[in-house]
């Protein structure tokens, strides 16, 4: 048997079976997760504690299809809660508006490595001063004396 791999980038092809998994998981065994509107209906669960306090925040991205963008700056968020202890919401907007020279296509969606890329030569501000609009038809407003992340490669 002959099987062959599509000739896509090794990111790609791992992040292509990333999800092939875990969506076998989540087809497999239906199961109630945690969710932000849970909190409002009873309180603090326990997962919403456990985010707290390991360094993880949480947005609802809309309509737009900036996953890319949370799941870059929830790694980069999770990094620096690990190093300085210190939760900070760091700004999806800013790679929706800002990274599209990289490659990224705001809700249209983007690879996390193109959004990587724009970090490491542009940094990242915060929510507080750059915050979800959930639209990627507004210029980049990126003020770099905002900038609160840094990454290096």
């Amino acid at each position: 048997m002959n099987t062959r791999q599509p000739n896509f980038p090794a990111v790609q092809w791992a992040s292509l079976m990333g999800r092939a998994v875990l969506l076998s998981i989540l087809l497999s065994d239906p199961l109630h997760v945690a969710s932000d509107s849970d909190e409002e209906v009873q309180g603090p669960s326990e997962w919403q504690t456990w985010k707290r306090s390991n360094g993880v925040s949480y947005d609802k991205k809309g309509d737009c299809g900036s996953c890319w963008a949370f799941s870059t700056t929830g790694a980069i968020e999770g990094q620096m809660f690990k190093r300085t202890g210190q939760l900070v919401s760091l700004s999806e907007q800013n790679l929706v508006d800002c990274s599209k020279r990289y490659g990224t296509n705001g809700c249209s969606g983007a690879w996390m490595a193109n959004a990587y890329d724009y970090v490491l030569q542009n940094e990242l501000q915060s929510t507080d001063t750059h915050p979800y609009t959930s639209v990627d038809s507004q210029p980049c407003f990126y003020e770099s004396s905002q900038s609160v992340a840094r990454i290096t490669d």
